[in-house]
């Protein structure tokens, strides 16, 4: 997360557990990045926003299985 931020990146992360799950994994592991609900499993991709909150980048994998790193993100 220092590395991302570092680059001027801001990290949110995406998760079919509920608001209550992700508030008490995010406490209990001292996350500070924000976790976002997505229940019903709609999204499939990361999104790459830019400062203003456009999207200006999409990565989608066939399983959710697959994922990118950090490192790879800022590539």
């Amino acid at each position: 997360l220092p590395t991302l931020e570092a680059s001027g990146v801001a990290l949110f992360a995406l998760s079919y557990d509920s608001v209550a799950v992700l508030r008490a994994f995010a406490d209990k592991h001292g996350i500070a990045f924000p976790l976002l609900s997505d229940e019903g499993s709609h999204v499939t991709g990361v999104f790459v926003l830019d400062e203003s909150g456009v999207i200006v980048g999409k990565r989608f994998h066939e399983s959710y299985r697959e994922r990118d790193t950090g490192a790879a993100l800022l590539a």
